[in-house]
């Protein structure tokens, strides 16, 4: 988890400095008014809860209740994964509660659900005692040993399940579930490439030794694709000036889209793909509009490198109303039919935009509200004698003030961290609104990597 969030951090600004803009699930539902903090992004974001009755329900009926709604019927891993409609995919979790206790916690798997590329997984602690619910709540319960989770597959030999020799878990608290005495996180762990994962191993290390749950895997169905396409992508972080690179292959599942991508061996990172998505009412959709833009994975060296990027969709995909993946102009039919050439409007890609100066002494860099709605298509109308710039994007409208922290996002007032100034002539902000329009920004370095070359937008 501290590995996504370091690079997320180094791939949203300047480091040491906090980024430009929030990246932080906690920091965004305090209002974006706190600097980055050390727990990852991903994210149920400020400005969409404030805006999304079903979080602020779940809220209020914690209040009420004082229990965790983990336990509950109306609300599973997939809630805590996914936003909007979930039901999609509701016969396709394995909602068999699994626990284990001790005399100081209980620990259980309340849901789970995996696709073959990845598990999500909520678990929960509740404490059985004073001493176990002092350390539940102690400020470094979370550390490396904490907890043990990890994928299972059967060794070949002698059919015992064995933990393979790569994978990666990370995982947040949903702070709106906690309780008196029970903590609950969201986990996802990946699941390994040339071996069928069986099983999920989930231990608290501060139980008694011994003590774990295995839950088995059901994994949803997906579609391969096969791409071989190659092309030029978009700078990356380490990717100065964008290479070329192949997308080899695209799995699509209801959760996730993964992305077999291979690219020259002098790059350390794979240039970002101009990916788009067909879906069966003839509609193009961005990257963002789908996915959250943040990618698992990882690139070995050769004559090139390869590696299968992975990346969670935002809502529960009902693979009936996805048609087929567009990349470099053209669109590969999820039922397998033929390649076919099609127009995709350049508002829809990633684009570069300028690094303008920061707003503040703790934010290094801000960017130009204009260039940012030329990028999008979005409309910008400039109040000269209200000194206020009116943004609408898609069905958003934010209003920016001159000077006041006090923004309006569809007609309800949002403190951002920063207010909004002149800089170098032009109106920039702190970019507190691209989690709210799912815009997925990075800084990419140049060649030598002491500067920034300015900010890669992907909507």
């Amino acid at each position: 988890m501290n590995r996504r969030l370091d690079r997320l951090s180094r791939d949203l600004g300047l480091p040491p400095a906090p980024p430009p803009f929030p990246a932080d699930a906690e920091e965004v539902c305090r209002g974006v008014r706190a600097a980055l903090t050390a727990h990852e992004r991903e994210r149920k974001l400020y400005m969409r809860q404030k805006l999304r009755f079903a979080a602020v329900l779940a809220a209020v009926l914690i209040a009420l209740c004082g229990t965790a709604l983990a336990v509950g019927s109306n609300w599973d891993v997939l809630h805590a994964w996914f936003e909007g409609d979930t039901s999609p995919a509701d016969s396709l979790v394995d909602r068999e509660v699994r626990s284990v206790s001790d005399k100081n916690y209980t620990f259980t798997v309340d849901s789970s659900v995996s696709d073959g590329q990845t598990a999500f997984l909520l678990i929960r602690v509740d404490a059985l005692s004073e001493a176990g619910k002092a350390r539940l709540f102690a400020p470094d319960f979370e550390g490396i040993d904490t907890f043990s989770i990890y994928p299972l597959v059967e060794e070949p030999e002698t059919g015992d399940l064995v933990h393979p020799s790569s994978s990666s878990t990370g995982m947040r608290e949903m702070k709106e579930v906690r309780t008196e005495t029970s903590r609950t996180w969201r986990v996802d762990v990946s699941l390994p490439k040339t071996e069928k994962a069986v099983a999920i191993h989930a231990r608290l290390g501060y139980m008694d030794k011994g003590l774990s749950v295995e839950v088995p895997l059901a994994p949803a169905e997906a579609i391969e694709v096969a791409i071989g396409a190659t092309g030029r992508g978009y700078p990356n972080l380490h990717n100065t000036y964008g290479s070329s690179a192949t997308l080899e292959r695209a799995v699509v599942s209801p959760f996730t889209l993964a992305l077999d991508i291979s690219w020259p061996e002098d790059q350390d990172d794979p240039p970002i793909l101009p990916v788009v998505f067909r879906m069966t009412d003839g509609t193009l959709r961005s990257f963002c509009q789908l996915t959250d833009g943040i990618s698992r994975g990882g690139g070995w060296s050769g004559s090139v490198r390869r590696s299968t990027f992975t990346y969670n969709f935002r809502e529960v995909q009902d693979l009936k109303t996805l048609s087929g993946i567009v990349v470099w102009g053209k669109e590969y039919p999820l039922d397998g039919g033929a390649p076919r050439d099609v127009e995709v409007d350049e508002h829809l890609l990633p684009f570069m935009i300028s690094l303008m100066p920061g707003l503040s002494d703790d934010n290094p860099n801000s960017m130009s509200v204009r260039e940012l709605c030329d990028g999008l298509g979005a409309s910008c109308v400039w109040d000269n004698a209200a000194k206020t710039a009116t943004l609408t994007y898609r069905d958003s409208t934010v209003v920016l003030t001159w000077g006041s922290k006090t923004a309006l996002v569809d007609g309800e007032a949002v403190e951002l961290r920063n207010a909004p100034d002149a800089r170098d002539g032009k109106l920039c902000y702190d970019g507190s609104i691209h989690d709210l329009w799912n815009l997925y920004t990075l800084a990419p370095f140049n060649e030598d990597r002491t500067d920034r070359i300015g900010f890669l937008v992907i909507p």
